[in-house]
């Protein structure tokens, strides 16, 4: 850490004053850390003996990692082109999803501790200007062997509100928040902290899922499920509330269908 922070001081972060100048601060990637352990100089020779070869394998697994074509140099040694100036920014995480285990449990990570810390800085920086966040395909953030992006729809769904700032959760499968009990558990959890909630025609093991997670808020009497699993697309039930549940349809325009339906028509056109 002493390495990390040395840099940090060289390149003078520690004489910023304002909040300001911070966003604006030329902040270091991997290869400058990797060229400040280079140039480091021991004390004496009884140091030297201790952590030159400690030094030389950090140095080695750091390069080998992020210089020279290694497996995280073009994710994470290199300046952020993310533009943050426009109203509507989409995060693609699909390739994320598809890299190996490790690296993309570690960019998923970053990527939700940065959208975490936006969210959080907007209402310091524009109190008068709300914040949404989508998270389209839900179910792929569910990973039993990697509980933090669960965690973070859970904290996110519980502290949102005080930042300005509100969630919609879309998913297509809602039986894969029925892992295990912690799985379970917090996904019942989101599902109270959302203001609405809108069920779209289920298959069965779906349904199940759906009518597990909304037991301890009145369930799902017959008819809804009945709706449910019969239901055309544009059929939904809309929970206003924990005990307010609505059969609902959706009315598409021309123009909405043309967007929304690649298959064509959908319904009756009678």
């Amino acid at each position: 850490m002493s390495f990390v922070r040395n840099l940090y001081e060289k390149l003078g972060i520690y004489n910023l004053t304002s909040y300001q100048e911070l966003a604006e601060f030329d902040y270091p990637i991997m290869s400058d850390l990797i060229a400040e352990l280079r140039k480091y100089q021991f004390k004496d020779e009884f140091e030297k003996i201790r952590k030159q070869n400690l030094l030389a394998n950090i140095i080695d697994r750091l390069s080998f990692d992020f210089e020279y074509n290694g497996k995280y140099e073009y994710v994470y040694n290199g300046k952020t082109n993310i533009d943050l100036s426009n109203d509507f920014i989409i995060f693609n995480t699909q390739k994320l999803f598809d890299t190996s285990a490790s690296s993309g449990k570690v960019g998923l990570f970053v990527l939700l501790s940065f959208i975490q810390n936006q969210i959080f800085n907007n209402v310091i920086e524009n109190p008068n200007i709300n914040t949404v966040l989508v998270i389209d395909e839900l179910h792929m953030y569910i990973d039993p062997n990697n509980s933090a992006t669960l965690d973070f729809v859970y904290t996110m769904t519980k502290t949102v509100r005080k930042f300005n700032a509100g969630m919609i959760l879309c998913t297509q499968n809602p039986s894969d928040f029925l892992g295990s009990a912690l799985i379970t558990k917090k996904a019942e959890a989101i599902l109270q902290n959302c203001q609405y909630a809108k069920f779209f025609g289920l298959k069965q093991k779906d349904l199940e899922a759906v009518m597990d997670m909304f037991k301890s808020s009145g369930g799902l009497n017959g008819s809804h499920q009945r709706f449910l699993a019969d239901s055309e697309i544009g059929n939904l039930i809309f929970s206003l509330h924990m005990y307010s549940k609505i059969k609902s349809s959706i009315y598409y325009n021309d123009f909405e269908k043309e967007l929304f339906f690649e298959k064509g028509y959908i319904g009756d056109k009678n």
